[in-house]
């Protein structure tokens, strides 16, 4: 699988699921973009492609305490729901308009699982906003979908269950109680998305699937 010329928008690429799919995208031919918030971000998109063999211009880059309850006020909540659901809004208004109007083309929103059938996501109570700001983002990824159903690309969602690690990392730092897998091992899972046939799907990934 190749995806030469292909043009990949990757958001998040500083971070360890975003760094990983920068990797594999540009190693399988694609020009990747890969906006970054600030120098900070540069230095972990650098960290994550540390050791790969690729052509610079293939990349192109311009420039919480999550709580529990009874800590939690007004202005936190709707801080954290703003920083995980804005991004991607403006993203879908903005980017969706002008990705080729073919089949071949994909829009693929990445997200967190808050709960699992495996058992391997049971959210703690000091993860109460990230677990109620990712919701916000499903119920904004379902309107997605829905108003770009019949539209000729193919728009997906990719909720992401166990925890992911750089690959030259043994654990994630911010995880340290969870097994984590390697990013590239998502980053696969997000090519086949990428490339294959799926369209207005939500995918679950479960600790099972990155074995």
């Amino acid at each position: 699988m190749s995806l030469p010329g292909k043009l990949a928008l990757v958001t998040g690429g500083s971070g360890i699921v975003g760094g990983g799919i920068v990797r594999l995208f540009m190693q399988m031919g694609a020009i990747v973009v890969a906006p970054l918030r600030s120098e900070a971000c540069r230095a972990g998109l650098d960290s994550a492609l540390q050791g790969t063999q690729y052509n610079p211009s293939s990349l192109l880059t311009p420039l919480a305490d999550w709580g529990t309850p009874s800590t939690l006020d007004a202005d936190l909540l709707t801080g954290a729901v703003h920083g995980r659901v804005t991004g991607h809004l403006l993203l879908a208004k903005h980017m969706l308009p002008i990705v080729n109007k073919d089949p071949g083309s994909s829009y693929t929103i990445i997200s967190g699982l808050v709960s699992g059938p495996k058992g391997e996501v049971n959210v703690p109570a000091e993860y109460t906003l990230a677990a109620v700001a990712n919701c916000a983002l499903y119920a904004l990824v379902d309107c997605i979908r829905a108003e770009q159903r019949r539209a000729a690309y193919r728009v997906n969602e990719l909720r992401v269950g166990p925890a992911i690690r750089r690959d030259a990392e043994e654990q994630n730092a911010g995880l340290p109680e969870m097994q984590a897998f390697p990013a590239s091992r998502l980053a696969a899972i997000a090519l086949r998305i990428a490339t294959g046939q799926q369209r207005d799907e939500v995918v679950e990934v479960h600790a099972q699937d990155m074995a």
